[in-house]
């Protein structure tokens, strides 16, 4: 859903995609939707580990360092291209739907 993440070292970088997997169906903008414009996050989570500040903005270095690192992993891992998996799935659709319908 295009969220993604890295830790390295006590540190903590991550990007929230556009689908949050909480919310049912597609949301405005996902077929515009460019994950190189997302928002990215820094925690030290050693110091911080409930993620309560991000340090993005005050440590822009560190997160500089952090992107590089979730970008060789994603590679190395066959994550791209960063996708709504449920579009490869032609009979996921239907089942959500149907889930839908029963909970009614």
């Amino acid at each position: 859903m295009g969220s993604r993440g890295i830790y390295d070292d006590g540190w903590y970088a991550s990007a929230f995609g556009p689908r949050a997997p909480w919310v049912q169906g597609i949301p405005v903008g996902m077929s515009t939707w460019n994950p190189e414009n997302d928002q990215w996050e820094l925690y030290n989570v050693d110091d911080d580990p409930t993620e309560l500040n991000d340090l993005a903005k005050s440590n822009p270095a560190k997160l500089a360092e952090m992107q590089p690192l979730f970008d060789q992993e994603a590679k190395a891992n066959q994550v791209y291209p960063l996708i709504n998996w449920s579009d490869l799935f032609p009979g996921f659709k239907k089942f959500q739907e149907q889930v839908r319908n029963q909970k009614k």
